[in-house]
């Protein structure tokens, strides 16, 4: 039970008495586990209501007695059996009976052994300290028959009651998930640790955001209340018994140490763990330095003074965690290091070892050379599991130690390198993988490994573009000697979503790869460059890698195809040879999850990105889903992460708009420097179809994005195509062209034109609105060419733009016939995908100039607006929706039909009202509102003061929110 499940299951009982029920409850719980609070809390009630309360709280030197609700206490001077007869139905509720001396637990006998009817009585104690284990009111006491006893443990807090007690204390907000852990694993869920442990975090600041941090409890320290406890019990434990109690502060301060490194331990019991925090009799013998009968002798004594707690699997160690840092910083440091040496040879000896406690012991005990190599067998055995955040945090410590000298960076270097390349990279990461890069005292072998890896995670995780490619360059130049690690970064700068480099150079980057892989030998090269094949084929819409992303998605192993050329001159990739691709990782002997599972993930998750670019949005999303998958089961934390810039966009071309600004501001807290971007863009995009155009240009302001030598293409012709319409919303015509001349020629260069697709409309708008028909036409004209050398099923975003772009040459060029139709089959091809926000825009715009081309017919534009104007609202879209039912009311009003006068609307909005005040609760100001339903700013002024007045509200924001219209 927690406890709060103790208060209920209290509360209940006395509830349920009836009279004269007669009833001893045994309260006990450890030292600060609650048994004051949890009796001050509960009332007199159900049977025993109306009865006196008497409180009786012992003491070394006798007791004293509360009476309920008085703030006074006096001395016990009647004798307790008198005190309650003479008192009528009494609740007595004794404290600390484990105090309480033989003349007192003589009177609590005779009570007891011949009770008054109706007596409640509730006894307290603390079962550690009873002078004879388990008996509370001594070996003589006989309770009779009729008296019901009832026991009641209390337990410790759960995870989520500290929680509640953080927040309380600290304030909503300020205790991350992983700070709570710390908490409780600390004070083993022990109220009275914790609350002293957030009185002492009151006044820590965290971080910017006031939000705390695990460091910040580790700092704290352990509370006085619990040190005066510990130490007091140990100070009373005989000299020949106290080495064992430094034995298992040794293993406990230690255990919470690495704790955050090997993950929380399981609590077995309240404090005590199964791992390194608790050992055998035999174990805390040894590293006490006594024999095995000294040494049980030594467990037994600390046990009986509640010292060390018995934890499962016939284990003992501190109640509380942070007791045992209170004895270990008692220690003199001769003593505390050969505690350390003894503990890192005993834990040696276990099956599985503790590497990483053991490296702990090692590096505490001086023994250097055995601390480097702990550390790389614990290393070993986290990348075994999955666990390469932890093997990379653990590597970061250890390289940044003093002690790390020339050998252990030859040694652990690597190792921290290919943990890197799965777990979130940090800059101390790239910090320390630059040092040993640079370090010309270092093997080669060894130095371009480590570069490779820099490479990797500054090009692909961090976002320092060139600077990344510079050290893959590098390495790639080291083909002739090291042909794995140079088709590693041969292969990267194949990646054709980054900068820098043209499509002809990517393709040709790749087929070097693949010979060096070949030429290597090394599986996890050929399974890298494999699954970056199939992303690189991907993002140019050749047929080829949509049965290779398939087939990676499905598990099967990637074959030796032959997949066309490119659609680019001298675009033909060779096949790529990946024999055993699924082998172990050569790198990490006897690996249990191979390398090669983490390159699938990472091809399926870069593949998703192209498929998503490409307008495959199912596909995309089977493989995004493929991806996390394998990633989760590798421990690939930083795919996860990355994919999730991915996703968003993913869903915001899908139309999965519901909480997606809430997914988009979580992915910004995470930080992650490649989705962090993307949510900006999808906030921006959400921003601007809402009409909040102050805010979407915020979000997509190059200040916030990548730079143009930084970010994936992609994402930043998406945003500069979002620029070009919010220009193009404020009738800024100069800067939406400057817009488009910059971003088309940065795909020009790069020469991927599927990713044209979200760009293309508003440039085209953009340069033909501006009278610039001829660099329009030249961009649709190229866009059109890929679209129909890759062919409608392989690039169908690019497809249905070419479509967007003929009708919005036609439209301009007065043709609104042709444009409607070629408006229309954009539509179409829009809802097939389905991206249907652009499907909309697009209905929009076939109704608008079918109304042009056909003025006397309008029933099927009118349904094509009407229709669009519903999706518009469906998907949030307010600004949208606002302008089309404003070309609707307007063509209405035009009508033949239209009833003489103007209608009267009272006290509710009229639906000029209600446009006006949903673009003004938006946040547009009123010359833009004007501009979007084609008014005038002193119009659109009025409305907003009428409907002000008729919603009786003050603020323009407020006008948000349900209206009363027709």
């Amino acid at each position: 039970m927690s406890a709060a499940d103790d208060e209920r299951w209290l509360t209940r009982a006395l509830a349920e008495l009836e009279s004269p029920d007669t009833v001893l409850f045994l309260v006990e719980g450890v030292a600060g586990a609650g048994k004051s609070r949890l009796v001050d809390r509960v009332p007199a009630c159900g049977g025993v209501c109306g009865a006196e309360r008497l409180t009786v709280v012992l003491t070394a030197a006798g007791g004293r007695v509360v009476r309920w609700r008085s703030p006074e206490s006096e001395p016990v001077r009647t004798p307790l059996s008198a005190l309650v007869r003479s008192s009528g139905p009494v609740l007595l509720v004794v404290e600390d009976v484990h105090q309480a001396d033989p003349r007192w637990l003589h009177q609590l006998r005779r009570l007891l052994e011949d009770p008054p009817p109706g007596l409640v009585c509730l006894l307290t104690y603390r079962p550690e300290e009873l002078p004879a284990p388990g008996l509370v009111l001594g070996r003589t006491a006989h309770l009779p028959a009729r008296l019901d006893v009832q026991r009641l443990r209390l337990a410790p807090l759960s995870p989520a009651e500290v929680g509640q007690m953080a927040a309380a204390r600290l304030g909503e907000g300020r205790c991350p998930p992983e700070v709570v852990s710390a908490l409780h694993l600390r004070s083993a869920g022990n109220p009275q640790v914790v609350v002293d442990l957030l009185r002492a975090l009151t006044g820590v600041a965290g971080r910017g955001d006031g939000e705390l941090r695990v460091e910040d409890v580790h700092a704290v320290g352990v509370p006085a209340r619990l040190a005066q406890l510990v130490l007091g019990r140990d100070e009373a434990l005989a000299d020949e018994h106290r080495p064992v109690v430094r034995a298992a502060a040794v293993l406990g301060a230690t255990a919470l140490t690495t704790m955050p490194l090997s993950g929380p331990a399981s609590a077995i019991a309240p404090g005590v763990s199964s791992g390194t925090a608790a050992a055998t009799v035999p174990e805390l013998a040894a590293i006490a330095g006594l024999d095995d009968e000294d040494g049980r002798l030594a467990v037994v004594a600390a046990l009986e003074d509640a010292v060390l707690q018995e934890g499962d699997q016939a284990r003992y160690g501190f109640p509380i965690p942070l007791a045992s840092i209170a004895v270990y910083e008692g220690m003199p440091g001769p003593v505390r290091q050969e505690l350390h040496r003894r503990a890192a040879d005993v834990l040696a000896l276990r099956r599985p070892v503790p590497w990483g406690d053991v490296a702990a012991h090692r590096l505490s005990g001086g023994q250097m050379r055995h601390w480097a190599r702990a550390v790389a067998q614990a290393a070993f055995g986290h990348t075994r599991r999955g666990e390469h955040e932890s093997a990379a945090r653990l590597l970061e410590e250890a390289l940044a130690s003093p002690a790390a000298h020339t050998e252990v960076r030859v040694h652990l270097g690597p190792l921290l390198a290919r943990s890197a390349a799965w777990a979130s990279g940090t800059d101390r990461t790239a910090v320390l993988l630059a040092e040993i890069a640079d370090d010309e005292g270092l093997p080669e072998d060894v130095r371009v490994e480590v570069r490779l890896h820099l490479g990797l995670l500054l090009h692909s995780q961090r976002g320092l573009g060139e600077r990344g490619r510079s050290e893959l360059r590098a390495v790639a130049d080291r083909v002739r000697t090291q042909p794995a690690a140079a088709a590693r970064a041969m292969s990267e700068l194949a990646k054709t979503h980054w900068p820098g480099t043209a499509l002809s150079e990517n393709l040709r980057r790749l087929r070097q790869a693949e010979a060096a892989a070949d030429d290597s030998g090394d599986p996890c090269a050929r399974a890298a460059v494999a699954a970056d094949r199939v992303a690189v084929l991907m993002s140019i819409g050749d047929p080829g890698a949509y049965r290779l992303a398939d087939q990676l998605a499905d598990g099967a192993h990637v074959p030796d195809a032959h997949v066309p050329g490119a659609h680019a001159p001298g675009a033909h990739v060779p096949d790529v040879h990946v024999p055993g691709a699924h082998a172990p990782d050569a790198h990490v002997p006897g690996a249990h999850a191979p390398a090669s599972q983490g390159h699938t993930a990472r091809g399926l998750y870069d593949a998703a990105h192209a498929a998503l670019w490409l307008g495959h949005s199912t596909r995309a999303g089977r493989l995004l889903r493929a991806g996390a998958d394998r990633a989760v089961r590798y421990g690939a934390r930083n795919l996860e992460r990355a994919g999730q810039g991915t996703a968003l966009l993913l869903d915001w071309t899908s139309g999965r708009w519901t909480n997606l600004t809430e997914r988009c501001q979580a992915t910004l807290r995470d930080g992650h420097p490649l989705s962090g971007p993307a949510a900006r863009v999808v906030l921006g995009l959400l921003a601007l179809a809402r009409g909040e155009r102050g805010e979407a240009a915020a979000w997509l302001s190059a200040d916030g994005l990548p730079g143009p030598d930084r970010g994936p293409v992609p994402l930043l012709s998406a945003a500069a195509a979002a620029r070009v319409r919010l220009a193009l919303a404020g009738a800024d015509s100069a800067s939406a062209v400057a817009e488009s001349v910059v971003a088309w020629a940065a795909l020009r260069e790069k020469g991927v034109w599927a990713w044209a697709s979200d760009l293309a409309p508003w440039a085209v708008r953009a340069m033909a609105g501006a009278g610039q028909r001829g660099p329009a036409a030249e961009m649709t004209a190229e866009l059109a060419a890929f679209a129909d050398e890759a062919g409608a099923w392989a690039a169908p975003a690019a497809a249905a733009a070419s479509l967007w772009c003929r009708g919005i040459l036609a439209e301009t060029g007065d043709e609104p016939g042709g444009a409607a139709a070629a408006y229309q089959e954009a539509s179409a091809s829009y809802g097939r995908l389905p991206r249907p926000y652009e499907a909309a825009l697009t209905l929009e715009a076939a109704g608008r100039c079918a109304m042009a081309a056909a003025p006397g017919d309008t029933d099927a534009a009118l349904r094509e607006l009407t229709a669009s104007a519903d999706r518009f609202q469906d998907l949030g879209a307010v600004r949208d929706a606002t302008r089309v039912r404003a070309l609707l009311r307007a063509h209405r009003g035009e009508g033949p039909n239209r009833s003489p006068g103007r209608p009267s609307y009272g006290t509710r909005l009229s639906p000029r009202e209600e446009e006006v005040s949903s673009l003004a609760a938006a946040g547009m100001r009123n010359k833009e509102i004007a501009a979007t339903l084609h008014l005038s700013a002193r119009t659109v002024e009025q409305h907003v003061s009428q409907a002000m007045r008729k919603l009786g509200v003050a603020s323009r924001r407020d006008l948000a929110g349900p209206r009363t219209s027709e």
